[in-house]
């Protein structure tokens, strides 16, 4: 296997497989981001519905009830950050890193306590979220290996990066949450509640880290295993922040991360090291962070050089 033959058609699918977790990271990020709220609970919120959504999958045999529990859980876990920060004023990086390290000891003491295993969770009962294709296009390699056998999360993804980019800035709700987020005192003088719009914008955070972590125990890899998010809540972060907590630009962050992701594991066909391969998501990671951070450095340079 040579070296170019690693960038064939197949590698788009790839990429969006691996990016689509990613998506629903990031764009959570965004709502929040854009109501004035860092949620770096996502990483947690993810393993939590990743859990919840296998767990009751296996026994049910549904995967939209799966699915509806991973949201429900993740519901309950972007309360108790809203809670912690809103109602009582912790830090919310204090409270998000507080509960990323309480998601992986639940989810691993319920692991042992529901389903009796460690380290991972496996199951023939589990359910698969479905795939999509059309038959008109089997017959062409090329058509039908881009358009064709797509997870309905992954075209979710696609979808909802179009529908929170309208939410925030084709409609009323959006306009007051970036509102609320740019200044607590001028929402309130036009008589709209900034913590309201602050504890919906969590929420809404909420139910698309549910749909992550929902996807990657029962599409992605069919499972749940420890620690499955392996950082992806993080990426989410970061592209977040390389697209300026705008959904599109974030989601372009994001395939980045898809792109690199699955080059990296075809890598391993050509001799590389695992421990290499393994690094290469996360290295670039903090490239785009250190990037967007330096571009946003100039920009509120510039801005602060025009006030003066």
């Amino acid at each position: 296997m040579s070296f170019w033959s690693i960038f064939d058609i197949s590698l788009i699918h790839a990429t969006l497989r691996a990016s689509t977790p990613v998506i629903f990271a990031a764009l959570a990020a965004v709502v929040s981001s854009n109501a004035g709220i860092l949620n770096v609970g996502i990483e947690g919120g993810m393993l939590i519905a990743a859990f919840a959504a296998i767990a009751v999958n296996s026994v049910t045999g549904s995967w939209i009830l799966g699915v509806l529990a991973a949201v429900a859980a993740c519901e309950i876990y972007s309360a108790v950050i809203a809670v912690a920060h809103l109602k009582f004023h912790a830090d919310v990086f204090a409270v998000g890193t507080i509960m990323n390290i309480m998601s992986l000891g639940l989810t691993s003491f319920l692991l042992e306590i529901i389903f009796e295993v460690s380290g991972k969770y496996v199951s023939d009962s589990v359910q698969i979220i479905p795939s999509l294709s059309l038959d008109i296009l089997s017959g062409n390699t090329v058509l039908d290996s881009i358009f064709n056998n797509y997870s309905i999360f992954e075209i979710l993804a696609v979808i909802m990066i179009a529908v929170i980019h309208f939410l925030l800035y084709r409609t009323v709700w959006g306009l007051r949450v970036r509102g609320a987020g740019l200044h607590d005192e001028a929402t309130l003088t036009a008589g709209i509640n900034p913590a309201a719009k602050k504890w919906q914008a969590i929420l809404v955070s909420g139910v698309l880290v549910g749909l992550g972590g929902a996807y990657m125990s029962t599409s992605y890899v069919n499972m749940f295993v420890e620690d499955m998010v392996s950082g992806r809540g993080f990426m989410g972060l970061a592209a977040m922040f390389f697209g300026k907590s705008e959904p599109v630009l974030s989601s372009v962050g994001c395939l980045i991360f898809g792109f690199t992701d699955s080059v990296g594991a075809r890598l391993q066909y050509l001799g590389v090291y695992p421990q290499f391969i393994q690094m290469i998501p996360y290295v670039v990671t903090v490239v785009i962070y250190a990037v967007s951070m330096y571009f946003k450095g100039k920009k509120n340079k510039k801005m602060n050089s025009a006030v003066s």
